[in-house]
């Protein structure tokens, strides 16, 4: 058998081996919670595997030197967990690179030692691997789902004849993940620095103006009324125009509701007398779910329906839409939710409470600048998320095609 895609160069059947004859695998270290203290050796746990990249954490446990039975691991070896609450995530599986001192693997996880580290660690990748994981997870009625090392040790793969082959390969799909932890690192980054700016670019509370100011730009933000700067614009619709029906997203704002109900049945054919049209440049939110983010601004350039549950509604003609829709993402407007929605079992915000609420604006000018700031980190961000959904791709098809 040989796979789809090779590189350059090599030819001929891969040959059949089992795990446990070039890998070894080893327990980890069993403890008890008195065991647990402040720190001393770290043991890694399921936790420090993230996007198949190990990691360190702030809420990692350690245990006194005295505990540990176990040889500490070391550069080359591959955590792998074993069991987990959740049964997906067991098989879970990185490489450690790098040297780390009095670091030891805790009782749920397996840690695998070879001569070829970072080719086992790219093969554990593709299909084979996924198999095994399917049939060697046990677990049932109840019970947490646990990887068999015994299992593991005597499972059949297919690797190259030709160590050459096996570097070429470990080396490309080594580069492909440095490049979507890369990435990853920089979606990251993007949106930690998205969350920093919704607070130095905004009026804190008891602030007349932010600590960042764009160039050109000074003097105290105005206290203005959301019952002075909107009025509720929502027109009922009903002639049942079939206009497209829209529903609000935590994390996209506007964006088409399905078309097609779950027992059967298109939207198309259904009554929407009741729906609100929302034209653009408005905003609509649900009352009952906007404490977790479901408010969104209309920039679409026709008219829409939402649901009769939304509150649809638009602004005066000092207020710059995009400006208001990021001011809605900051702490201070959750903080105003939290103080004035009402309810029992559900909790409201309805537009007579929004009303009661005060925010600071600044000039028109200046509402434009911040806005376009944050549009900017917005397409940055969109596009290395797109990047990374992209290398994912790669890397899940080169496995498919590049091992058997």
């Amino acid at each position: 058998m040989k796979p789809k895609v090779r590189f350059k160069g090599f030819e001929g059947e891969w040959e059949e081996t089992i795990f446990g004859k070039i890998v070894k695998l080893k327990r980890g270290l069993t403890y008890s919670p008195s065991d647990i203290r402040s720190n001393g050796v770290r043991v890694l746990r399921s936790s420090n595997i993230e996007e198949d990249t190990f990691v360190l954490s702030k809420d990692d446990v350690f245990v006194d030197i005295s505990c540990v039975n176990i040889p500490f691991v070391k550069e080359g070896d591959i955590l792998i967990t074993a069991a987990n609450g959740s049964p997906r995530l067991v098989g879970k599986h990185c490489l450690i690179e790098g040297a780390f001192n009095n670091m030891v693997h805790g009782g749920f996880m397996l840690l695998a030692s070879s001569l070829e580290p970072a080719f086992i660690n790219a093969s554990m990748g593709s299909s084979w691997y996924d198999t095994f994981k399917r049939i060697g997870v046990s677990g049932g009625n109840g019970a947490l789902g646990n990887l068999d090392k015994k299992e593991l040790e005597n499972y059949i793969f297919i690797i190259p004849k030709n160590r050459e082959e096996r570097d070429c390969l470990a080396t490309y799909f080594k580069s492909l993940d440095a490049l979507i932890q890369t990435t990853t690192k920089k979606v990251t980054q993007l949106k930690q620095l998205k969350i920093a700016s919704l607070i130095s670019l905004f009026p804190q509370e008891g602030e007349t103006e932010p600590k960042v100011r764009f160039k050109g730009f000074e003097g105290e933000w105005k206290d203005v009324s959301f019952k002075d700067i909107t009025y509720l614009s929502g027109i009922r619709n009903k002639e049942n125009l079939q206009l497209e029906s829209y529903s609000i997203s935590n994390e996209n704002g506007f964006v088409p509701q399905n078309e097609q109900f779950e027992h059967g049945g298109s939207m198309s054919q259904a009554d929407k007398r009741l729906y609100y049209i929302v034209s653009p440049d408005s905003f609509a939110y649900n009352p009952a779910r906007i404490n977790i983010g479901s408010i969104g601004y209309d920039d679409l350039s026709k008219d829409v329906i939402v649901s009769s549950l939304y509150v649809v509604f638009k602004t005066d003609d000092e207020t710059y839409n995009p400006f208001l829709n990021y001011w809605f993402k900051t702490t201070a407007f959750k903080k105003m939710i939290e103080l004035y929605q009402e309810g029992g079992v559900r909790l409201y915000f309805f537009y007579d409470k929004l009303c009661s609420c005060h925010f600071r604006r600044p000039s028109f000018a200046e509402q434009q600048y911040i806005a376009s700031y944050f549009q900017n980190l917005d397409t940055q961000i969109r596009l290395q998320e797109q990047r990374l959904e992209k290398l994912k791709q790669i890397k899940a098809a080169c496995l498919e095609q590049m091992f058997v």
